[in-house]
């Protein structure tokens, strides 16, 4: 648990720096807590298995920057043609980007419809990462 809140607390420090008003920071919450437990548990598992298929680490790189491309982070999701941005909401963090957008540019309360999603699949993450990990503890050393 402290690996965890060691992580919120620095994100929300610069929140703070960022955010207009304390009401927004705290509005954050969710949001951050989901990022949180959605990178623990890709990075849990995706570390496991990195031991034993070690070319899964320059995947996660091609991946993770087709994903800072398709997540709505530095631009709006509604420059997108009506026609496709549904198909955006199945990246889970464009979900979590545009509640942050939503809270801070435009002072509105947390949809936690937004969260269902990602909240569903970082519980599915730790939960296969916890199993994987606990499978392979005993042949990790052996590999490693």
């Amino acid at each position: 648990y402290f690996c965890i809140f060691s992580m919120v607390v620095p994100f929300q420090m610069v929140m703070f720096t960022l955010a207009k008003t304390a009401d927004t920071l705290c509005l954050n919450n969710p949001y951050t807590i989901c990022i949180v437990y959605l990178g623990f548990g890709a990075g849990l598992l995706c570390g496991v298995v990195n031991v034993f298929l070690r070319d899964l680490g320059h995947f996660v790189g091609i991946l993770l920057q087709f994903g800072f491309w398709f997540t709505p982070i530095v631009y709006m999701i509604n420059l997108i043609p009506p026609q496709y941005q549904h198909l955006m909401y199945l990246n889970p963090l464009a979900c979590v980007i545009e509640g942050y957008h939503n809270v801070i540019l435009y002072n509105k309360a947390p949809d936690f419809s937004l969260l269902i999603y990602p909240s569903i699949l970082a519980f599915l993450l730790i939960a296969l990462g916890l199993f994987v990990y606990k499978r392979a503890k005993n042949d990790m050393a052996d590999v490693l």
